[in-house]
């Protein structure tokens, strides 16, 4: 008994020495004084349940995170006015690299340089130069959306009664600006008209002309004023019908969004249905565009959608013809381990080309590895599954009769369950990210691409930040070919661009997987290529 009463008095100190801590200091990188009131959080790895941990930095910038248990996670840093920042990262606004904590480690000397933010300053005119009030402008930078680069908003403002905007919050880079301005007449009424086109800085219709601003961190770039362009615009015009639901067409809401080009979707016009499923869009400079339709009642959505080219003389005759949303229902198996957690997976469902609508929510996984996603719109769809075992890897997704990992599948109401595999046997890829001097590159994206006849599969795409050592390790991934690359700083997501990755095809590591496979390579730190 005397023994046991020691092993348990000697248990939580033996426990204790166990847990780990990490502290450090943070500071302006403009300034380099102690930044007060940071908030630091140290976020888990691989789980979504565990609760990250967190403290504020005190008047000399410096913070502790004690009893924090052996592990792996992301350290983030954030203040008002700076830029948020991930411990290890290679750029402003970047991800960091994954933090490993050993039994027992303190890690020490932690260091964070907050870069201030930057901000934007002018105003709108007309033609004449008089200043417009009213007018949505927003700063905008390029990134990649499932493999297209594109022009995404960063922040927006409106002007004032004298045409003043104020964009805020800016990291260091080049932005774009655009200036809307969303009249009533836009909405409805009239025909051909002259109307203000969306205008990009310095004062074109054209985005392909628009030039970049430079924004430097900490500074505020002042005078950035342009005058809107007026151009002849027409109308878009036509019916739409829902033939399932009682209350007829109100309240439906019509959306008019450009097609192909580089603003994916953002700049868009809409128009409440009026009259007997009558709709009208006034103020459409002629291109290519999608236009859809979305009704909700009780829970339940009702979509349309189609792509029209509108010229010179618009368009009168659209016939959207709205649909239900329905539930599609599955379940999710593990081959080969079976008792292995599924509570952190969900099932998403990916529309398979741009001129759909946005995918329906995804489904959380059940313990039984059953799942629901309602409102799904018709359409045709490849399956996602995020939050899986690390070790898994999405094996087949089936339809029916449909396996929608090659090509996707239409999904309707009577398309059947959906019935996924996931295996427990995939490979890991190890390695060590190095720089052209052999040393470890901390924070590294390290990138797995797929062989060139499996890229359209995004799912097969992985990707990881290195360690406070420069080590990385990929899991999870299916059998076959594929090459390795590894950048110092990357916009996120730009290696599913063929384009962007030609340059670098040559530079990568090749790797090819079974069931199981393991790989330990050493990747060469590429810089990326700034277009």
């Amino acid at each position: 008994m005397r023994l046991l009463a020691c092993l348990l008095a000697i248990l939580p100190c033996w426990a204790q020495t166990e847990q780990c801590s990490v502290e450090g200091q943070v500071f302006s990188l403009a300034t380099g004084e102690p930044v007060k009131k940071a908030q630091i959080m140290l976020r888990p790895m691989g789980s979504s349940s565990r609760q990250p941990y967190g403290a504020l930095t005190d008047a000399g910038g410096r913070f502790l995170l004690a009893d924090v248990p052996a592990g792996r996670y992301v350290l983030t840093a954030e203040r008002a006015g700076f830029v948020q920042s991930e411990y290890g990262a290679g750029g402003v606004s970047r991800r960091g690299g994954t933090i490993t904590l050993a039994p027992g480690q303190r890690l020490k000397d932690v260091v964070f340089r907050l870069t201030p933010h930057g901000v934007v300053t002018g105003r709108v005119l007309d033609e004449d130069g008089e200043p417009v009030a009213g007018v949505q402008v927003q700063a905008m930078r390029y990134g990649y959306i499932q493999g297209r680069r594109m022009l995404r908003p960063a922040a927006s403002s409106t002007t004032n009664d004298i045409g003043e905007y104020r964009l805020a919050g800016l990291p260091p880079g080049r932005f774009y600006l655009s200036a809307t301005y969303r009249a009533a007449a836009m909405f409805g009424g009239g025909g051909s008209a002259d109307q203000y086109a969306p205008t990009y800085y310095p004062g074109t219709a054209d985005p392909a002309a628009a030039a970049p601003v430079q924004v430097v961190q900490g500074n505020q770039l002042r005078g950035m004023d342009f005058a809107l362009t007026r151009t002849r615009t027409v109308r878009v015009s036509g019916r739409v019908s829902n033939p399932d639901a009682t209350g007829g067409s109100r309240n439906v809401m019509v959306f008019l969004m450009p097609r192909g080009g580089g603003m994916g979707g953002y700049s868009s016009r809409n128009s409440s249905v009026v009259q007997e499923g009558r709709f009208e869009i006034a103020g459409v400079t002629p291109g290519a565009y999608t236009i859809a339709a979305h009704w909700y009642e009780e829970g339940q959505r009702y979509t349309a959608s189609q792509p029209i080219d509108v010229g010179n003389a618009g368009v009168d005759d659209v016939n959207l013809t709205l649909a239900p949303g329905f539930e599609l229902s599955g379940r999710v198996r593990i081959e080969g381990a079976a008792e292995a957690p599924l509570g952190d997976a969900r099932v998403s469902l990916r529309p398979a080309n741009e001129l759909a609508l946005a995918p329906p929510m995804g489904g959380r996984v059940q313990p039984d590895g059953s799942f629901q996603l309602n409102a799904v719109a018709p359409d045709h769809y490849r399956v996602m599954v995020f939050g899986m075992p690390e070790s898994c890897y999405l094996k087949s997704a089936r339809l029916g009769d449909s396996e929608m990992l090659e090509n996707g599948a239409t999904v309707n109401a009577g398309a059947g369950r959906l019935e996924i595999v996931l295996s427990s046997a995939g490979g890991l890829v190890e390695g060590l990210a190095l720089d052209e001097k052999q040393q470890p590159v901390p924070g590294a994206v390290v990138v797995l691409v797929p062989d060139e006849r499996r890229r359209d599969r995004l799912e097969l795409f992985k990707n990881v930040n290195a360690d406070q050592h420069g080590r990385f390790t990929i899991q999870g991934i299916a059998p076959g070919d594929y090459r390795l690359f590894a950048w110092q700083d990357v916009d996120s997501g730009a290696w599913q661009d063929p384009e962007f990755l030609k340059p670098f095809e040559r530079s990568a590591a090749t790797v090819s997987l079974k069931e199981n496979g393991r790989e330990t390579v050493q990747l060469k730190v590429l810089a990326s290529q700034e277009r």
